[in-house]
């Protein structure tokens, strides 16, 4: 699978394009990756912005899918 997963969720962009939207209805993301076939993801640019939904979806227990997190890092930023 590759970033083009985002599509299933109608997520265009590689960030999170509406943040806000989305920690409306976070277990949307889970239901839908699992209606087709998902179960487990790489979150390669995980922010600190995004980890409060993870942390709801996991307290929950609404997060149905394994996640593994990669913190994103812009060597350009200080």
């Amino acid at each position: 699978m590759n970033e083009d997963a985002r599509y299933l969720i109608d997520i265009h962009s590689m960030l999170y394009s509406d943040l806000e939207a989305v920690s409306k209805v976070p277990e949307r993301i889970p239901q839908r990756l699992n209606s087709v076939g998902i179960t487990a993801i790489l979150d390669a640019m995980a922010s600190a912005d995004g980890l409060p939904i993870y942390d709801e979806l996991s307290t929950s227990g609404k997060l149905t899918v394994r996640v593994t997190l990669a913190q994103f890092y812009d060597p350009r930023a200080r």
